[in-house]
């Protein structure tokens, strides 16, 4: 059961900042997600990085990266917006 931690925006979009989903795999995480919350899930993705443990899951293996109950998951957004900025 792997916890998700969205980025601020995708977080307010699911309503929660924290998730316990049992999954196996960063594939399978992506398309709970994706099953529970639709392409708003999805589409936060586009501009964001995936970490899996504070590394980017592009240096792991990727969707394939496997996923345990010690696994922390977690998206930085890097996407433009009135939201993001600090005041």
């Amino acid at each position: 059961m792997a916890t998700f931690y969205p980025h601020f925006r995708l977080a307010k979009k699911m309503g929660a900042h924290e998730f316990k989903w049992p999954v196996a795999s960063l594939k399978e995480l992506i398309q709970r997600g994706k099953d529970e919350y639709g392409e708003a899930f999805i589409q936060e993705l586009e501009h964001a990085t995936i970490l899996v443990n504070g590394r980017a899951a592009n240096y792991l293996k990727g969707m394939n990266t496997p996923l345990t109950d010690k696994d922390k998951v977690s998206t930085l957004n890097w996407q433009k917006s009135p939201e993001n900025q600090v005041k």
